[in-house]
């Protein structure tokens, strides 16, 4: 059991918080076409809110490809600053490659408690491009 949970999850092109601590999310989605396989993507960014009690956690942000491999993992200490309050993490994610079409899992966790296995970046083979 922990002490947090997840409010959201998404994934976009850019994402970074402001000089007030404000999360701005710029260009989300869920799917990228591609030419050729294997490809790459250059850039893009998964960004996370929690609420829970007030403490230090560890967040850990695994990409599984379509055949059950871990092909990323991310992390980092977030605090949640008073019980009941809420926190916002954003994992970068440079240069990945992705070896074939499919549903790749984005499986978050907090230690290791699972805070979501829900959410997915789907590749597809572009057509007429």
């Amino acid at each position: 059991m922990t002490n947090i949970e997840l409010k959201f999850v998404h994934i976009s092109e850019n994402a970074f918080f402001s000089q007030e601590g404000k999360l701005n999310i710029i260009g989300i989605f869920d799917r990228i076409f591609v030419v050729n396989f294997p490809a790459m993507q250059p850039a893009f960014a998964i960004s996370i809110g929690l609420i829970g009690k007030k403490n230090f956690y560890n967040i850990k942000i695994e990409i599984v490809s379509p055949q059950n491999q871990v092909i990323a993992s991310l992390g980092g200490n977030i605090e949640i600053k008073e019980d009941g309050g809420g926190a916002n993490f954003v994992a970068n994610v440079i240069g990945l490659p992705f070896a074939s079409e499919g549903r790749y899992l984005i499986r978050i966790k907090s230690g290791e408690h699972l805070l979501s296995e829900s959410n997915y970046l789907i590749l597809e083979k572009a057509n007429n491009v």
